[in-house]
């Protein structure tokens, strides 16, 4: 995070003047100090969207021009946080008071929320006596929020605030409605519309290459769960580890007089399926084959994982009559290391799984290539790129535009993604 570079002056009736004047097309957010000391003067903790903790009121000295009421920062750790102003802080003013000159050991820390440090106020050069000061920030600063700590390694110096204004740096916004006019062998051409301070776009250009791979954690069409022959379920909890050390269930059957398959549960007997071996669910996917026992009251079955004796619901399945084959990601399970629950099912009556097949697999994560990055300006809004490369004809990419204002600031990207066909005149795929 950047440090502020600071801009002093000696009264506050120069507290603009010390702003500089790159910024003074900037918006400027003045802050109501007088509503922040009623608020402290109330006992109140919040006003106008500024929190505050710890703070008082700092009253008026005998000379009223140079020395107006402030918020005033007491004890170490008193602190000022503001709301979010919605767009990228360039500058903070302040009209400041301390009861301690260069001798001060304790000053005003600017802040972000995640607690760096971002700019520091120091050094009055009489004590009592309202002075001004301006932080000023790079064009790498990122925040719209911080907060305001009285800190140091001493106990000298009682600060105070009593005229506040923040600079934000204009706004600027992701390109609308982009789209791909054209791509051949050499060039393309994109159109889009900007939006409000866009003063240049940058674009970008990458080559996509689907994965295609997957790596197999468990695969099992449970080829050993064989009840031929018998007139009742046979308990096959036992094969589960034979299949994968990892796999392990609660009142698992091989069904009457069939083989291969796989029964969670019985008729009165809450069933399911344990898997241990996942410890990192990001492009994870599970697959079934399964079907409801005939006959059995039609309920979904439940994915879910156990997070430390915890279970949280993934997914519901509606089970059909006959056989039919599932897919589900599990990619958005967080609890990482948690153990995949299969049939867990909330009644235990005539709610049996039959399942014919059950595979998870880690699918191929799609790979970006940056192949090349252009400019243009703003007012192009259509403009054709003839890029130091050749597209590869039938290959995907994926085209990036971002808006950046005068002050350097890129917007978010707006992206579409196409084919590149060679030479095909005004003909164009959007996937």
């Amino acid at each position: 995070m950047p440090r502020a570079t600071a801009v002093t002056g000696v009264t506050c009736a120069l507290l603009a003047a010390v702003m500089p004047p790159s910024l003074r097309a900037e918006s400027t957010n003045v802050v109501a100090v007088a509503a922040l000391i009623a608020a402290v003067d109330a006992g109140l903790s919040e006003t106008n969207g500024w929190t505050l903790s710890g703070l008082a009121k700092y009253a008026k000295g005998a000379d009223y021009a140079s020395n107006p009421a402030c918020v005033k920062f007491d004890s170490k750790g008193d602190w000022l946080e503001s709301y979010d102003f919605g767009a990228r802080i360039v500058g903070i003013g302040f009209a400041l008071r301390c009861s301690a000159t260069d001798t001060a050991s304790r000053f005003l820390y600017v802040r972000d929320l995640a607690g760096a440090e971002i700019g520091v106020v120091t050094n009055c050069s009489r004590a009592n006596r309202c002075e001004s000061q301006f932080l000023s920030f790079g064009q790498d600063a990122d925040f719209s929020q911080f907060r305001i700590v009285l800190d140091g390694k001493g106990n000298t110096g009682v600060w105070g605030i009593g005229e506040m204004f923040v600079v934000t740096a204009d706004p600027v916004f992701a390109p609308t409605g982009l789209s791909v006019v054209n791509t051949n062998a050499n060039n393309f051409v994109l159109a889009w519309v900007n939006g409000a301070n866009t003063v240049s776009n940058r674009v970008d250009v990458y080559r996509i290459e689907r994965g295609a791979g997957e790596t197999v954690l468990l695969e099992t069409g449970f080829d050993d769960f064989d009840a031929i022959g018998k007139g009742n379920p046979v308990p096959s909890v036992d094969k589960l580890s034979e299949i994968d050390p990892a796999l392990s269930g609660v009142n698992i059957y091989a069904q009457t007089n069939t083989s291969g398959i796989c029964q969670i549960g019985t008729g009165k007997a809450l069933g399911y399926l344990r898997y241990d071996g996942i410890s990192d669910y990001s492009n994870v996917v599970l697959r079934i084959r399964a079907k409801r026992y005939p006959g059995d009251n039609a309920e979904t079955m439940i994915v879910s994982v156990d997070s430390s004796g915890v279970t949280n619901l993934v997914a519901t399945i509606t089970l059909l009559n006959d056989y039919t084959d599932y897919e589900i990601d599990l990619s958005s399970i967080t609890n990482q290391g948690s153990a995949l629950l299969i049939g867990y099912y909330t009644t235990k009556s005539n709610r049996r799984v039959l399942l014919d097949s059950m595979s998870i697999v880690r699918k191929s994560a799609d790979r970006e290539t940056l192949v090349g990055t252009r400019s243009a300006p703003a007012a192009a809004g259509s403009a054709t790129f003839r890029l130091p490369f050749a597209l590869t004809p039938k290959e995907e990419y994926r085209f990036s535009v971002r808006a950046i204002n005068g002050d350097g600031i890129m917007s978010d990207a707006a992206t579409v993604e196409a084919k590149a066909l060679p030479n095909s005149g005004s003909v164009y795929y959007i996937l």
